[in-house]
């Protein structure tokens, strides 16, 4: 059992986050990386679910409504495992903000080891960071694995999880579930998933990307291990994305893509994608340039390689380009890196986004050390 306190708490010298452009509808999603959230953050995971939705997301916490730092005042911790009982517990007093009052933000979570490798549990939050509502949710959810499925030495796994949001003002259409099934193996790697985030789910400690939605997805992987390479796999991932009523939202198949891996780990990617995208209302990718609502779809090609980074000097390139909306888009990332030695690391990293739409072209640069 692990108590960890913090008073007056300062980040300055927690690790920046990347530098990211959006060029989509939908937020996105920033990883947690103060070590006062980190320690012990496996307990309070929740139902497997890593991005969208997310019960609990520990980047709502000390940040404004406009995304800029926040005093916390005080906070607590209690994280442990005893038997068979997992479980979490943290408290964390923010200070007020402008119109928004002193907040108390409270998460309590409970897990119990079932059928040797599977857990069950319960996750509860309270409180919601930028506004001044009531907001509480409550979850559940069962994992389940099986490492040597009917003495066959493969694995076998399935999740399902539930919850409900509690927010002022908001009734009813407040539930979010899902379940997935998985065949996670060196050979054959399969998985379906399928879930519902309803139109008032509001996790406010928590993380959704968007409301009013179902959303299907499937993969699967073939891999083989011949002589002279780690693996060869061939993979086919699918996503669909709809309002509840059935109106398409979004779709990606990606595939089937090759990979080819050498035994130090160097890589060769190559995969087509088709998208298909349909906008209810104008889309201002960037300032001026407007895509007009309707139905897109579009065809582009990834490919990627690169060299180990266990090598003392390393690189790589990503190139993705084909159609965009109405016009086309061409993205190139590239990577080198520099590993002297096992306690020193320099990397430097370019990105451009080509984009070129009768609406407007622009040109987005990221540049990284």
């Amino acid at each position: 059992v692990t108590l960890a306190l913090t008073i007056n708490t300062d980040f300055a010298e927690t690790e920046v986050d990347d530098r990211r452009v959006n060029l989509t509808r939908f937020p996105l999603f920033f990883e947690e990386k103060r070590d006062f959230f980190l320690q012990d953050a496996d307990i309070f995971s929740f139902g497997k679910l890593i991005e969208s939705p997310l019960a609990f997301n520990s980047r709502r916490i000390g940040l404004t409504p406009d995304r800029e730092p926040l005093d916390i005042i005080a906070g607590a911790k209690v994280t442990g495992r005893t038997g068979r009982l997992n479980f979490g517990f943290l408290n964390v007093q923010v200070d007020e903000y402008e119109d928004l009052e002193s907040k108390n933000l409270t998460v309590g979570r409970a897990s119990v080891n079932v059928f040797g490798e599977s857990e069950t549990g319960i996750i509860v939050t309270h409180g919601d960071p930028i506004t001044n509502l009531n907001n509480s949710l409550i979850g559940y959810d069962f994992i389940y694995k099986d490492s040597d499925f009917r003495d066959s030495g493969q694995i076998v796994e399935g999740n399902f999880y539930v919850m409900k949001s509690f927010t002022t003002d908001l009734s009813g259409d407040d539930f979010a579930y899902g379940v997935s099934v998985g065949y996670p193996n060196d050979t054959w790697d399969l998985g379906l998933k399928a879930e519902q985030i309803e139109e008032n789910f509001y996790p406010a400690l928590g993380f959704v990307e968007e409301t009013g939605t179902r959303q299907y997805e499937a993969r699967l992987v073939r891999r083989w291990y011949p002589d002279g390479f780690e693996a060869i796999s061939l993979n086919v991932n699918a996503m669909r994305r709809t309002r509840i009523d059935g109106q398409l939202i979004d779709q990606v198949i990606k595939g089937p893509g090759l990979n080819i891996r050498s035994p130090i780990r160097d890589d060769l990617t190559i995969a087509p994608l088709f998208i298909e995208e349909q906008l209810f209302e104008p889309f201002e990718i960037v300032d001026g340039v407007v895509i007009p609502s309707g139905t897109y779809r579009f065809s582009r090609i990834l490919g990627e390689i690169g060299s180990s980074d266990t090598r003392p000097l390393s690189a790589s390139l990503l190139v993705e380009t084909g159609d965009f909306f109405t016009g086309t888009r061409n993205d190139f990332i590239g990577t080198v890196g520099w590993r002297p030695s096992p306690h020193f690391n320099l990397l430097a990293i370019y990105g451009t986004n080509i984009v070129d739409l009768p609406e407007g072209d622009f040109t987005v640069n990221v540049v990284q050390v």
